[in-house]
This record gives C-alpha cells, structure tokens and sequence, in this order.
C-alpha cells in the first residue's frame, strides 16, 4: 500500500480445488473468522476478491514467518522464560478475542503462530469452528490435541473450546524446553498423558532453568 507504506501478503485460491476436496464450509467459516475479528494477535483479512477461477485472499505480511520459523532463524531450540512469558501473554489475549467471537481454534500450534516483527498472530483456522458450542470430529495436530477430543472421538461423544488450553499448554512447554510434554519415538502419547500429566508433570532444568512460579 503506497499510502501507509504497510506491505500485504495476497494468497491466491483455486476455487475448483476447494470443491474437490469438499472443504468450501470450513474455507467460508474461516474467511468469515479472519473478517469478524480485527485484534492485533489474530490473522485479519484485509480484502477479499473472486474472478471465476480464484478467490484472492489480502492479509498483512508476517515478516517473520511461522514461530518456528523465527527461531532458527535465531539459532534457538527454546526461549527464556521472560520472553517465553510475553509471547505466552499475546497468545492468551488473541485466544480471549477468538472466545469473545466463540471460535474454537481446534489446531493451534506453533507453526500456526506468524511473526510479524516481535508481534504474534495466531492464524490458520481451516479447521476451526464459530457459534458451535460442543464439536465431535477428531482435527489438529496429534502431539498438541488434548486427551478430550481423542475420548470424545473414540466414546461418540464432544467436547468443547477448552481443548484449545491443553494445546496452549503444550505449545507453551515447547517454548520453554524446545520439546513436547508427552510422547515420542515408542511411547503411547495417550499412557503418557495420564502417567505424566497434572502434578506428575516433568521439567528439565537441564534445558532451562525456569521460575518454580
């Protein structure tokens, strides 16, 4: 934009791609997120425009890429605990919005945090959904989703928004001691969860020495 000097991203969709992948209802559900809610730590959709072939998507540029991204690009598995902190704050004031707008992310993680300077935007809301108190279906990123879904998925029954917190936590960790809290190469996540959650919780002093608070 030459007249506030701010620089846009502008991703290109094919709208035959969309339909045949069937997934037309979660793409409008999250265009309609990225529209509804303009807070500074939440992907925002700036414009929206169509031909017969594409859908065009404006969204302001992440000039740092994904988190992950942004932290080899520094050199570092983990962050200190202060700045682990302030990065912990932003997440939980756009997550606050998202609950204002009821939108249940359903796959956060921190490869769907976007950096732009020190700022983060949470994004990616393919599979999330808005105005939809319980939710059945088994979604997201197997070491981030929270033991709920896999019970709900298995017993037929629901769970709700809080399964986002489980996912926070476990992004949170990552951010301390540069590893997820459970699992791993030959251990069941689910046995894991329940032997080495809550109180049972491990930390690594070895990889960063955090506050006991």
């Amino acid at each position: 934009n030459t007249k506030t000097n701010e620089t846009f991203a502008v991703k290109m969709i094919p709208i035959a791609l969309l339909r045949h992948y069937d997934i037309m209802d979660a793409f409008t559900i999250e265009m309609n997120i990225m529209h509804s809610i303009n807070h500074p730590n939440i992907a925002h959709l700036e414009e929206f425009m169509q031909t017969s072939d594409h859908y065009f998507i404006v969204m302001k540029i992440a000039n740092n890429g994904d988190l992950t991204q942004y932290m080899r690009k520094k050199g570092l598995t983990h962050f200190d605990e202060k700045t682990a902190v302030c990065y912990l704050k932003q997440i939980a004031s756009g997550f606050a919005q998202l609950r204002k707008h009821d939108v249940i992310h359903r796959d956060f993680k921190l490869e769907n945090l976007f950096m732009n300077d020190t700022t983060i935007i949470i994004g990616d809301f393919g599979t999330s959904k808005q105005y939809q108190v319980n939710c059945g279906t088994y979604v997201g990123t197997p070491a981030y989703i929270a033991p709920e879904m896999t019970q709900a998925y298995h017993n037929r029954g629901v769970y709700d928004s809080r399964i986002d917190l489980w996912s926070i936590g476990v992004g949170y960790y990552n951010l301390l001691y540069g590893r997820f809290p459970f699992g791993g190469p030959g251990i069941d996540i689910n046995q894991d969860i329940m032997d080495n959650s809550g109180m049972n919780l491990r930390f690594h002093d070895d990889i960063n020495l955090i506050s006991d608070h």
